[in-house]
């Protein structure tokens, strides 16, 4: 091709009309036949790089909350506060199971950390927040999508001596999440009569919604015994 185009330019005579024609044809077939291989390769290039990142994020996500509840503490407890109705027998944990209207699941688990401190986990916009407690959340770093973690905790007032409830949230900012988001986070027990518990998330680019990641970890609840672990459907 190169050397026929070169012959012709040597060639005073010129291009004909219909070699102008052939050559512009074939240029314009190579543009598009390379046009069509690089969005393909980006298209490819994209969901990997979506892949990689949910695969990052599923992996800090569970290492917290497996770090939190395989050292929770064993015995019967009450949640300090909680909205929803519990067991009257006191548990080492409870957990909420509830399935969202497009079928994934959004659970929550209440417990004691190996400190005594009471934990509830699960996404943000699951868990009941006080409108004095969303506005102390910083609303560029939040997002109803992500993991939150919310200790109870009770402090002694130094005039009056009375024990009030403090709580403090805990989670990884937005952009840690790397442009995904969390679309479902269950919590379940892996056999009925074993301190196992299996807990699964599944994120999704934010904005693509390329190939969503679902990554699980069992994790052993080394304190508590397994008739303690109550789970109710809510």
């Amino acid at each position: 091709m190169k050397m026929w185009i070169w012959k012709k330019l040597q060639n005073k005579k010129g291009f004909t009309l219909i070699e102008l024609i052939v050559t512009f044809v074939l240029i314009g077939i190579f543009m598009v036949s390379a046009t069509a291989v690089m969005s393909s390769f980006m298209h490819v290039f994209a969901r990997v790089k979506s892949i990689s990142s949910a695969q990052n994020v599923a992996d800090v996500l569970l290492t917290k909350a497996a770090g939190e509840l395989s050292g929770g503490q064993g015995g019967g407890f009450s949640p300090e506060k909680d909205e929803e109705e519990i067991p009257t027998e006191e548990y080492s944990l409870y957990i909420y199971q509830s399935q969202a209207s497009g079928g994934s699941r959004h659970d929550i688990a209440v417990f004691r950390n190996e400190e005594g401190i009471q934990v509830t986990m699960g996404m943000l916009g699951d868990i009941i927040l006080s409108p004095s407690d969303r506005a102390g959340l910083d609303e560029n770093a939040v997002m109803d999508q992500m993991l939150l973690l919310r200790y109870c905790t009770k402090a002694i007032d130094p005039v009056t001596g009375d024990k009030n409830t403090e709580y403090t949230n805990w989670y990884y900012g937005k952009p840690s999440y790397m442009g995904t988001v969390l679309t479902e986070f269950k919590i379940e027990k892996v056999e009925e009569d074993k301190n196992l518990i299996r807990i699964t998330v599944t994120l999704e680019n934010a904005k693509t919604h390329f190939s969503p990641l679902t990554v699980s970890r069992i994790v052993k609840c080394r304190n508590m015994e397994a008739q303690n672990i109550n789970v109710t459907e809510i």
